[in-house]
């Protein structure tokens, strides 16, 4: 999916009204300490990814889960324990403990792309060919176009060629900067249309998930 498993490669030299908000947002979100992250399928109204995660000193702790194919993928861990499972093909949790083969886990150094700022909003500034910016009392929406061919040049792009149309949407609350809201879109050649939403709350460290509200 589009959404979820491209970031930005382009060097940091171009602009577009409405920069500015997207390179705050993306600050902001690497230095929180913990979030509550789901993206959902518009179309189907379905869950596709979940990740619910906290920093522990140098350490990411996580809950996460994802939706592929009919299957329910789970990934936990406790910084010393990575358990998963995929259902309905497994009945029962594996588990690596911390120190032996295929652990892995991240960091504030090592990032996991849900708790990486550059990553997660990923603007493909190259690439945009018009911004529209439109303001509520609390939030600002920050809606990027794009130029097709010049966004092949981004490697989950380069051989994309089904593409007719590719926009994503920024909500940004005025208070904090944060963007609470990532929404991406696109059509294909055949007339597909896709659209996948990303919500996004903070959570304080230690402390319970911050519920911004979403217009």
């Amino acid at each position: 999916m589009v959404c979820l498993c491209v970031c930005g490669c382009a060097k940091k030299e171009y602009y577009y009204e409405g920069k500015e908000l997207v390179d705050r947002a993306k600050e902001n979100h690497t230095a929180l300490e913990g979030a509550w992250i789901t993206v959902n399928d518009y179309i189907s109204h379905t869950g596709v990814q979940s990740i619910e995660y906290q920093f522990q000193g140098e350490v990411m702790t996580y809950m996460y889960s994802a939706h592929i194919d009919g299957k329910d993928y789970y990934e936990y861990n406790n910084g010393t324990e990575l358990n998963y499972i995929t259902l309905p093909d497994e009945t029962e949790w594996s588990f690596i403990a911390k120190g032996t083969e295929g652990y892995y886990t991240y960091s504030r150094a090592s990032r996991h792309y849900f708790a990486d700022g550059e990553q997660l909003f990923a603007d493909y500034e190259a690439a945009v060919s018009g911004s529209e910016i439109k303001e509520t009392d609390t939030q600002t929406m920050l809606t990027l176009s794009y130029d097709l061919e010049k966004l092949k040049q981004y490697i989950a792009f380069a051989e994309y060629d089904e593409l007719t149309d590719f926009s994503v949407l920024f909500s940004i609350d005025k208070s904090s900067g944060n963007c609470i809201r990532y929404d991406t879109k696109y059509t294909l050649s055949d007339g597909t249309e896709e659209c996948y939403i990303m919500n996004i709350f903070e959570r304080t460290a230690n402390g319970p998930v911050t519920r911004t509200e979403i217009e």
